[in-house]
């Protein structure tokens, strides 16, 4: 935590100070209300973070090279190296659509992250075997390693499905945003959530690329499958200091539901005053109002009718809040397609040529998957700089809490 923010929060009244327990509806590993001196904050979110951090150094540990390993182990061409690489980059980033709705939906994000890492470190077994001496000599056996390789490949893009969209938002959860003084710090856990990220995208990027290229693949492999299995030990052992979200049901339903209401409310006069909208005074979770995308405000207008209590007739306005948040970040999503198309090549054709180059730096060989490294290390020595001089700085000028405005 900066020294802004130790001097916002000076000034901020402690919610503990009225009750030891959070306001936002949380609960403790026995379905108790979570108490703030011995569940979550920074307590729970150094596991968190340290399991993402693993988790990290694992995944890059494998993509960061497989473009590499494609072309000089299973003797893939460069177009279909590259192909197969950004296949499988593809779908790591599909995966966490699946990962969320079950978390949302059906196991809540502690179990989502638990099943999916044990997922994760079977597929990490898999890269191993696959590269074993044994599996590299006939014909017969070559097939039996295409096989087992994008079989561990495939189980990895789906165990990665359920830890992105869980960790950051699990370690969110552990801040009471009814609480002036966890409000303030949560905004500076996820500039050190992308810091881990980061960081273990640039030690896989050096250290296991090195050991990959001058020790063996074996070894290069195994390494992973053993951070997966010590990701999984830091993140199973804050069980007992983590607070935990009241499943809400599935979010693409919620969403559904606002829409069929404005429709069906479409010829009803808004309200002037957002108070006479739908709410529920005792909901633990609340969004206040907007005025943006007011045709949406219409899935919240009471009717007097048989069926006004049916969800998909009556929203509240959180709910519908909700859908103007993913409406305000849909213009970010679409300026960021070409950015990320770009930035997929990353992994497949830029090592591809750094495979070509002539990569000596003075005394120093840089390894072809190892020049993706560089833009990494801009972002770590960005983040802190964000998070210690920007952020207080921001708050001066414009008085608000978190210093930016945040959608």
């Amino acid at each position: 935590m900066e020294v802004g923010d130790e001097e916002l929060i000076r000034h901020l009244p402690r919610q503990d100070e009225v009750s030891p327990y959070t306001s936002d509806g949380a609960a403790d590993i026995n379905n108790q209300p979570a108490r703030k001196q011995t569940t979550g904050n920074w307590r729970a979110c150094f596991l968190i973070l340290g399991a993402e951090f693993s988790e990290c150094l694992a995944f890059y540990g494998i993509s960061k090279n497989l473009a590499t390993y494609l072309k000089t182990v299973l003797h893939e061409s460069n177009i279909d190296a590259a192909r197969h690489v950004s296949t499988w980059g593809g779908s790591c980033f599909f995966t966490p659509l699946i990962g969320a709705f079950l978390a949302d939906t059906f196991w809540g994000k502690y179990w989502t992250v638990v099943i999916f890492l044990s997922v994760y470190a079977i597929a990490c077994t898999l890269t191993v075997s696959a590269s074993l001496p044994l599996l590299t000599g006939s014909s017969y056996n070559i097939s039996i390693h295409h096989v087992a390789l994008y079989v561990g490949l495939y189980l990895v893009a789906l165990g990665n499905g359920g830890i992105k969209p869980c960790t950051s938002a699990f370690g969110a959860d552990q801040f009471d945003g009814a609480d002036p003084v966890e409000r303030v710090t949560k905004s500076s856990y996820f500039n050190w959530y992308n810091f881990a990220v980061n960081t273990g995208s640039v030690l896989s990027g050096i250290l296991l690329i090195w050991v990959q290229d001058n020790i063996g693949w074996e070894v290069g492999f195994a390494i992973p499958t053993v951070l997966m299995v010590f990701s999984l030990a830091i993140f199973a052992a804050g069980r007992k200091v983590y607070r935990y979200k009241i499943l809400g049901g599935s979010p693409l339903t919620r969403i559904s539901q606002v829409v069929v209401a404005a429709v069906r409310n479409f010829n009803l006069v808004l309200p002037e005053d957002c108070s006479a909208l739908h709410e529920v005074p005792e909901a633990s979770y609340k969004v206040a109002h907007t005025s943006q995308f007011r045709f949406l405000d219409r899935a919240a207008i009471v009717v007097p009718s048989s069926d006004k209590t049916s969800p998909w007739r009556l929203c509240t306005v959180s709910q519908v809040e909700e859908l103007k948040m993913l409406l305000r970040m849909f213009p970010i999503w679409v300026s960021m397609v070409l950015f990320f198309a770009v930035d997929s090549q990353m992994s497949s054709t830029l090592i591809e040529q750094g495979m070509t180059m002539d990569n000596r730096v003075g005394p120093f060989t840089v390894p072809p998957a190892s020049i993706a490294t560089f833009d990494v290390i801009t972002v770590i020595i960005c983040i802190p700089i964000y998070d210690r001089v920007l952020v207080p700085l921001a708050r001066r000028v414009t008085g608000k809490e978190r210093g930016l405005t945040q959608l």
